[in-house]
């Protein structure tokens, strides 16, 4: 019943608000759903993979909860992202939703450190930093 669930009642009120007031509905799913989300995901995760994860490679998409609960939950030592000039801002909207449920601090792979995409020589970075992670990964 919707009633007895909180959770429940915060994705009603949300989906309401997207159709009602639009302007209200993103606030109010990163206060009151977001950190749901990521407690339950992080929940699902056993504390060996949690430690275990050494590089996560992410592309860029309009779904920056994902790859955040992705980041949050496996917490890896580094973080890549394929991104194009259409995604571009999608690694600060990530960094964004991890400091709304909490974590961002608390990341083994700092933001700073977190590879973007961009000129030339960012893409060959990424391309070297990418390789690398692939080497690290697949014993010889």
């Amino acid at each position: 019943m919707i009633d007895d669930d909180p959770f429940a009642l915060h994705i009603a009120t949300w989906q309401r608000l997207r159709k009602e007031a639009p302007a209200e509905a993103e606030p109010y799913y990163c206060q009151h759903i977001l950190g749901t989300l990521y407690s339950r995901f992080a929940a699902t995760i056993s504390p060996t993979l949690h430690e275990s994860v050494r590089a996560l490679i992410l592309v860029g998409s309009g779904q920056p909860d994902t790859a955040a609960l992705l980041i949050a939950g496996l917490n890896p030592e580094r973080v890549a992202f394929l991104l194009t000039t259409t995604t571009r801002t999608f690694r600060q909207r990530v960094y964004e939703r991890l400091q709304q449920i909490g974590v961002a601090t608390v990341l083994r792979c700092p933001f700073e450190s977190w590879l973007p995409a961009g000129s030339a020589a960012e893409r060959q970075a990424q391309s070297d930093y990418i390789e690398d992670v692939y080497k690290r990964q697949v014993p010889k």
